[in-house]
């Protein structure tokens, strides 16, 4: 009888041994893909931000790869100088190329700067507040701009809009962003975690790009037969 009892004993112990192993390894491979799956889809995420760009730069600028140079020399410099991320930045030349067409791309060049330190003191989104900024010069109606928090004098606006624009930015929110770096430090780093995120997930897409979506299958449903265990 206790010759019995001590097997049992070992046989529970070794199962809830190979039970405990096999919760650790579903953590470990739901974390794994995961972490893929993240990496991946932030550098796709930055691919079609890219590609739209493209499209819209063929579309309005006749020398439009070099535009597509001088945006990405643009987005580099303010990324190091900012917080904000690559696809935050992008999505200022989508707004005023989506509105403004060809002159869109100088007026999002002159206003970039502005419009990253009005975005770090309202905590808004740089593309949104780049096409309400867009919308008002293309319709010479400043009004709907009070929505962004932007409250500018309608003479003026008329007379210089840009010049109105950058005055009333740079009196309420001069060197915004470049001071936010400074002062939040942890932001800092986890804006460039993120850059290094979409590398991973660029290198990803260049090495497994065509057996991704097999790969995935493969890691989601070994993840979810875990589970069930």
């Amino acid at each position: 009888k206790n010759i019995f009892a001590g097997i049992g004993t070992a046989f529970k112990k070794t199962f809830d041994f190979i039970s405990w192993g096999l919760g650790k390894l579903k953590w470990a491979v739901l974390g794994v893909t995961g972490a893929l799956a993240a990496s991946y889809y932030a550098w796709d995420k930055e691919v079609k931000a890219q590609a739209r760009i493209g499209s819209q730069l063929r579309a309005y600028v006749r020398d439009y790869r070099a535009a597509g140079r001088e945006i990405d020399r643009l987005i580099s410099i303010a990324q190091r100088k900012t917080n904000f991320r690559d696809s935050a930045i992008r999505g200022v030349f989508s707004s005023f190329l989506r509105l403004r067409g060809g002159q869109g791309f100088g007026e999002a060049q002159r206003l970039l700067p502005s419009i990253l330190d009005l975005a770090s003191v309202s905590e808004g989104d740089p593309g949104d507040i780049a096409f309400a900024i867009a919308r008002a010069l293309a319709t010479g109606n400043p009004s709907m701009l009070r929505r962004q928090g932007i409250v500018v004098d309608p003479a003026a606006f008329k007379r210089n809009p840009m010049g109105a624009l950058q005055a009333y930015i740079g009196a309420i929110a001069p060197g915004a962003a470049e001071q936010q770096r400074k002062d939040a430090p942890l932001t800092s780093l986890l804006s460039n975690l993120h850059e290094v995120i979409e590398s991973i997930g660029k290198i990803i897409a260049t090495l497994v790009n065509p057996a991704l979506e097999k790969l995935s299958k493969v890691a989601i449903n070994a993840a979810d037969k875990l589970i069930e265990m």
